[in-house]
């Protein structure tokens, strides 16, 4: 999708208080980069296939899966997992001038029922309130 005239401009952005300054982004990553990436600790695959198997069935708290998906005539996104452990904020500024210029596309929207579901299943990770040991 390109931009278009009621995207707002840098100035706009930074002169409205109403405009939320920064969004927060998590990491996407297909099947394969999942699979394939290692434990920075023990150097051993961190993904192993019992838990690939509860990620795919969005029964693992970190991550949430998207099944592949035609999003135009013609195209197709590849199934995607999203890592809520893996975040970082950008300026909405920075985000409307990749679209600008180019160097960032939107590729899909996630529909209204399952864009719920993604927020609410981000928060509560990062919600998690980390507890000590005794």
């Amino acid at each position: 999708m390109g931009f278009d005239e009621s995207t707002p401009t840098r100035e706009h952005l930074e002169s409205d208080p109403t405009i939320v300054p920064h969004v927060l982004l998590c990491g996407a990553f297909e099947e394969s980069e999942i699979k394939s990436r290692e434990s920075i600790v023990t150097g051993k695959r961190a993904v192993q296939s019992d838990i690939l198997r509860r990620i795919k069935q969005n029964q693992d708290l970190r991550y949430h899966y998207f099944a592949e998906a035609r999003v135009e005539a013609n195209d197709q996104v590849p199934a995607l997992i999203l890592d809520f452990k893996r975040i970082l904020t950008v300026a909405t500024g920075s985000i409307y001038g990749g679209i600008e210029t180019g160097r960032l596309e939107r590729i899909a929207v996630v529909p209204a029922p399952h864009i719920q579901d993604l927020v609410q299943r981000f928060f509560a990770f990062q919600s998690r309130i980390g507890v000590p040991d005794d």
